[in-house]
């Protein structure tokens, strides 16, 4: 199968089941909860009530079709298992009817990053590509790690801080998926491995955003962060 050909199929499998998904929300009644607001999201107000946790719809397609499509070994298996690990930790706070509290979350989150790091250094090194330039030079360890576990965290929130806003987490995450993609593919690092993933992720966002727009149906919560 050709690399566009792989693009293609991947991201029509990956934008139907979720768009899929998101209309009939299985088990929805039962399996997804409600969201509370956010203490720092201007106008999340209008969206208490709304389901939340459809992260857990989307995040699983996504990580199941990269598996089909891009698998590239045990360390990326690892990371993908740590994904849906983060994934079922937020889902599970989503749906408790008292929310789990800052440190508690905090701890969880702490110790999958602290695991991806980990994973990602042993399986992947410490070189690290600036930007556009394309120039490569590598980061002593126990550095990529500290900072590793910040990106980590700092991503993970911020993601959840903004999607209390309709439309707005989902928007910025394919944003930065575009930039991270046209990026690599300027200084000669986008593989097709990381063009498919990009792809399937992007798609399966899209189809969220058509159920997320203004007014919004639903919200991905800490599942989808």
């Amino acid at each position: 199968m050709s690399i566009f050909l792989a693009i293609a199929a991947a991201s029509v499998l990956s934008f139907v089941l979720t768009f899929l998904c998101m209309k009939f929300l299985p088990l929805g009644a039962k399996l997804l909860g409600h969201d509370r607001g956010r203490l720092y999201a201007a106008g999340s107000e209008v969206n208490i009530g709304k389901p939340t946790g459809v992260g857990i719809y989307f995040t699983s397609i996504a990580v199941l079709i990269s598996l089909i499509f891009s698998f590239s070994g045990i360390g990326y298996a690892l990371i993908m298992l740590l994904v849906l690990m983060s994934m079922l930790f937020g889902f599970l706070d989503d749906r408790s009817k008292n929310p789990w509290g800052e440190y508690i979350k905090g701890a969880i989150d702490f110790a999958i990053a602290i695991a991806a790091a980990a994973v990602f250094i042993f399986t992947y090194g410490t070189t690290v590509c600036i930007g556009l330039t394309g120039t490569e030079f590598d980061i002593p360890a126990p550095v990529f790690f500290i900072l590793a576990v910040i990106l980590n965290i700092v991503s993970v929130n911020a993601t959840n801080a903004t999607d209390g806003v309709d439309g707005l987490s989902g928007t910025l995450t394919c944003l930065t998926i575009v930039t991270f993609m046209a990026t690599a593919f300027i200084n000669g690092t986008l593989t097709s491995e990381g063009a498919i993933r990009g792809f399937i992720l992007i798609f399966a966002l899209i189809a969220y955003l058509i159920f997320n727009f203004n007014p919004s149906k639903v919200l991905m919560g800490d599942a989808g962060s």
